[in-house]
């Protein structure tokens, strides 16, 4: 039998994560625990994880925590997947462990741990905490803060809050936080009864971030619009990009999968213009389009 290093049985673990290879990924996960690495413990949990079995994410890195008690990193994941499991005192717990840990990453443990007393309806508690994220999570945390307000009916302090926080500069890849961000403006405009400014800022929502269920959700109930007529289609549209990249010859081109409901084919092309940026829209043309039951 073949002895395979630890660093590239590693690699093709998280390789085998990413393709959502779960089994394969425990498995793999499973070897380098049996070598005592931790970082294969943290495989297998998040494996769990992604598989929505939380609770047998706790159970491994429970164990991993035991290889190593000063890697603030596997405490902070054992606290996140007890506080999924509602384990919440246990979650704190591990938080607390995490920051008695060697350097560990404060910004993220406040985070995490403000997400857990959020959810444990400790919000005072869980808003002071996520107030204090700056840096690459600020717009990650504050998006957590504006959602739980809404939750509470609290829709003037999301007002006033996402001002600031849709005032400041970001950098790198924020566009799914953006989104989320916009998202909760335009549910608290709603519920206040601006439904006009909701929908211009549902639609900087999908501006952000197309695939975004919820504010593809927040869009339908704005618009009110039904049909008898209407059905799910799947749909593939092909386009091509509008300027030619440096050491490209010609545009290159582009996919996008959605479903979509409307009446017939012609609505479904109408309708998906709108998800992709205006200097896209003419090239758009459906490559392959499947009415689902």
């Amino acid at each position: 039998m073949t002895y395979r290093d630890s660093d590239d049985l590693l690699e093709q673990a998280r390789a085998l994560l990413e393709d959502d290879e779960l089994e394969q990924a425990i498995a793999l996960g499973e070897e380098l625990e049996a070598r005592g690495e931790i970082r294969g413990v943290e495989v297998i949990a998040l494996a769990y994880q992604e598989a929505e079995e939380p609770a047998e994410g706790v159970a491994a890195m429970e164990r991993g925590v035991k290889l190593d008690p000063t890697a603030w990193w596997a405490w902070q994941l054992l606290g996140n997947l007890r506080s999924q499991c509602h384990d919440y005192p246990g979650a704190l717990e591990a938080y607390a462990q995490a920051r008695a840990c060697p350097e560990p990453w404060v910004a993220s443990l406040d985070f995490n741990e403000g997400v857990a007393l959020v959810r444990a309806q400790e919000y005072e508690r869980g808003f002071a905490l996520l107030a204090r994220v700056d840096g690459e999570l600020y717009l990650k945390a504050q998006a957590r803060c504006l959602g739980a307000l809404n939750d509470l009916e609290r829709y003037g302090e999301v007002l006033k809050v996402v001002e600031t926080v849709l005032a400041r500069r970001f950098e790198g890849e924020v566009g799914e936080d953006l989104s989320d961000a916009w998202f909760e403006k335009a549910t608290a405009l709603w519920k206040c009864g601006e439904e006009e400014q909701a929908v211009e800022c549902v639609w900087q929502a999908l501006y952000y971030d197309k695939l975004n269920k919820r504010a593809m959700w927040l869009l339908r109930e704005l618009t009110a619009e039904t049909s008898p007529d209407a059905k799910l289609y799947r749909v593939m549209v092909e386009g091509d990009w509008h300027e030619v990249p440096e050491g490209y010859g010609e545009p290159p081109g582009f996919f996008t999968t959605y479903h979509v409901v409307a009446d017939d084919p012609e609505e479904v092309l109408n309708l998906l213009s709108l998800f992709e940026p205006e200097e896209l829209r003419s090239s758009l043309r459906v490559e392959e389009l499947e009415e689902l039951e």
